[in-house]
C-alpha cells in the first residue's frame, strides 16, 4: 500500500511537470480547441449553462460537461489558455494514474510503473493532455470505468464507479463513449463472470449512468426538439459513422500511419506486444491480458467503423497498448533489470522533451491571440469581424466579436465598395494583391502572415 502511494505521488508529479508547462502558454488551436474554450467562454459571460452557443448560434455538437468545468474555471482564475486547457490536463494526468492503477490491480506493480511511464512518454498522449481538448478526458474517464469494472470482479459494488465513469466518459465526448461499455461486454461474453450478470449492482450501476447521462439530452430533447438532434446526433455521429466529412478521409491503413507517426519509438514494440498478449491470453486463460485486448478491440472497432478519419479518435487505444508493451517488455526482459528499463523509459521521455516542438509551449494559433487584441481596440461592442482565408475559432475566441467568413465574391464586393467602417482578418498575399489592384484599404495590425485590414483609407472613414 505505502509502494502504490508512493508510486502514485511521483508519477504523478511526473506527469505534472511533463503536461502543465505547455498548456499554460501560448495560443489555442484554430479549431477545435478554440471552439470549445469559445463555448465554455459563452456559459460563462451569459451565465446560461443549458444553452451552449457559438459565434451566436446555438451549438450542439458535443455535450456539456468539459465545458462547464472550463467554464467554472474561468470563473475562479480567469480566460485564458491555462484555464481553457486545466481540464483535459488534470485528466492527462489522471489517465496516467489511472493506467497504473488497472496495470497494478491485473498485472502487478513492475507492469504498471512501465505502462504508465509508456503511456506519459508517447508524443500523441502528451500533446493531446496539454490542449483544450475531449479527448484526454475521454480517455482517462474510459479507463477509470475499466479499472472500476475489473474490481467488481471481486465486489459488484465496484460497478457503481463503472457506470459513472462511463456515463461521465459519454457527457464529455458523447458517442464515443461507447467504447467502455463494448469492451467490458465483449470482455463479459468471454469470460462470463456470473456474479456479475444479473447482479443488482449492475442495475444499479446502469441507473447510476442514466442519472448522469440521461437529465441533459431530456431537457434538449423537450426544449429544443428535432435541431438538437440533428446536431448532436444526425450529424456529428451518424454522419460521421457513415461518410467521411470535413475532408477527413482516410485508406483502411490510415490508423497505423497514426501509430507509426505518433506512437514513437513505442510502435515498434506495440504490435509485437499486443500479438504477445493475445498469445498468453489464449495459453493462460488470463482474464485480465483478455480486458486490454478486449479494449484495444474496442477502439479499432469503432474508429474503422466511422468513416470520417481523425487522429485523435484514437488517443483512447493508448493506456492498453501501454499496458501490453510493458507486459511483453517485462516477459522478454528480467524482472531483476526493471530499474534499468525504468530509466530507459524516462530516457525516451526526456528525448521526447527534445525532440517535440510543442512539449513546452503549446503555441498552435499565434497570429489569432496577437491580432485578438486589436480587434478588440478597434471594432465597437455590436460590429462583426469579416474573415476571408482564415479559420473562425482563434479569431472568434480571442476578438471577442462574432465574426463572419466571407466568400471570394462577398470580398471582392467588399473590395470594391469599401464603407470605411469594415474591418477583414485575411492573409498577407490576399492583402498585396488587393494593394496592388489599387483596393483602398488601411491595414491596422498584422502578426506573421495573418493582416487585420480596414477596407477605406483612413480619410475615407
Amino acid at each position: 500500500m505505502r509502494s502504490s502511494r508512493r508510486d502514485i505521488i511521483i508519477l504523478g508529479a511526473l506527469a505534472l511537470l511533463v503536461l502543465a508547462p505547455g498548456a499554460t502558454s501560448g495560443s489555442l488551436a484554430d479549431w477545435d480547441e478554440a471552439i470549445y474554450a469559445e463555448v465554455a467562454l459563452q456559459y460563462h459571460l451569459t451565465g446560461d449553462w443549458l444553452h451552449p452557443s457559438w459565434n451566436g448560434a446555438p451549438w450542439y455538437h458535443k455535450p456539456p460537461l468539459a465545458m462547464w468545468l472550463t467554464a467554472a474555471a474561468y470563473a475562479l482564475a480567469g480566460v485564458g489558455e491555462g484555464t481553457a486547457r486545466l481540464f483535459s490536463v488534470l485528466c492527462g494526468i489522471g489517465g496516467v494514474l489511472a493506467t497504473y492503477g488497472i496495470a497494478r490491480s491485473t498485472l502487478g506493480r513492475p507492469v504498471a510503473l512501465i505502462s504508465a511511464l509508456i503511456l506519459l512518454s508517447t508524443p500523441h498522449y502528451f500533446l493531446f493532455g496539454k490542449l483544450a481538448m475531449l479527448d484526454a478526458p475521454l480517455t482517462c474517464f474510459l479507463t477509470l470505468g475499466f479499472l472500476a469494472y475489473w474490481r467488481a470482479q471481486s465486489d459488484p459494488r465496484w460497478l457503481l464507479a463503472a457506470g459513472a465513469a462511463f456515463a461521465t466518459a459519454l457527457m464529455i465526448k458523447g458517442a464515443a463513449a461507447v467504447i467502455g461499455p463494448l469492451a467490458v461486454t465483449l470482455h463479459a461474453s468471454l469470460h462470463r463472470p456470473s456474479q456479475l450478470i444479473g447482479s443488482r449492482w449492475l442495475w444499479l450501476g446502469l441507473a447510476v449512468g442514466l442519472g448522469i447521462a440521461l437529465p441533459w439530452h431530456l431537457y434538449q430533447h423537450i426544449e429544443v426538439g428535432a435541431a438538437f438532434w440533428d446536431q448532436y446526433f444526425f450529424y456529428h455521429t451518424l454522419l460521421r459513422t457513415r461518410e467521411a466529412i470535413e475532408g477527413h478521409t482516410g485508406g483502411p491503413a490510415y490508423y497505423l500511419e497514426v501509430l507509426v507517426r505518433r506512437q514513437r519509438p513505442w510502435f515498434l514494440l506495440a504490435l509485437p506486444a499486443v500479438l504477445y498478449c493475445v498469445f498468453v491470453a489464449r495459453r493462460e486463460r488470463s482474464k485480465q491480458l483478455s480486458l486490454f485486448l478486449c479494449w484495444i478491440t474496442a477502439v479499432v472497432g469503432a474508429v474503422m467503423t466511422v468513416q470520417t478519419r481523425i487522429a485523435w479518435y484514437l488517443l483512447p487505444i493508448y493506456p492498453a497498448l501501454s499496458i501490453c508493451t510493458a507486459f511483453a517488455l517485462l516477459r522478454w526482459i528480467p524482472e531483476r533489470r526493471l530499474t534499468a528499463l525504468t530509466t530507459a523509459c524516462l530516457l525516451v521521455l526526456v528525448g521526447q522533451s527534445i525532440v517535440s516542438d510543442n512539449f513546452f509551449r503549446a503555441d498552435e494559433s499565434p497570429e489569432g491571440k496577437a491580432l485578438g487584441s486589436h480587434v478588440r481596440a478597434h471594432l465597437s461592442a455590436d460590429q462583426r469581424l469579416h474573415l476571408y482565408q482564415v479559420a473562425p475559432p482563434a479569431a472568434l475566441f480571442y476578438g471577442r466579436h462574432p465574426v463572419v467568413s466571407l466568400s471570394q465574391d462577398q470580398f471582392e464586393s467588399r473590395l470594391a465598395a469599401p464603407d470605411g467602417s469594415s474591418f477583414v482578418l485575411t492573409r498577407q498575399s490576399v492583402v498585396s494583391q488587393a494593394k496592388a489592384a489599387g483596393s483602398l484599404l488601411d491595414v491596422v495590425a498584422q502578426a506573421g502572415d495573418q493582416v487585420l485590414m480596414r477596407l477605406g483609407r483612413p480619410q475615407d472613414r
